[in-house]
């Protein structure tokens, strides 16, 4: 599982793990692992999204594979059961 990070539109830069979406620095209380990983601006072409992991260490994603089409995004999250303490149902974003 991936979080979408940018849409189509969107420009995307880490500097030293921190993402910049837009020009601002993301909040990203959910990152389980960050790593000090850099990468150039990217501009997120139309029917294409950035994703990201929460362990970055440990995960591929957009950032070794490149952008994601549309047509592969078949799901939505809606129920966090790990860590245990946070179990939750997810709100719809979209």
């Amino acid at each position: 599982m991936k979080r979408v990070i940018g849409v189509p539109g969107d420009s995307i830069e880490l500097v030293s793990g921190q993402v910049i979406r837009n020009g601002q620095q993301l909040d990203e209380t959910y990152v389980v692992n960050n790593d000090k990983r850099s990468m150039k601006l990217v501009k997120v072409p139309e029917g294409s999204f950035f994703v990201l992991g929460d362990n970055r260490p440990g995960s591929t994603d957009s950032r070794d594979w490149g952008f994601v089409p549309e047509e592969s995004i078949i799901g939505r999250a809606w129920f966090v059961y790990w860590p245990s303490d946070r179990l939750q149902f997810l709100h719809a974003l979209w």
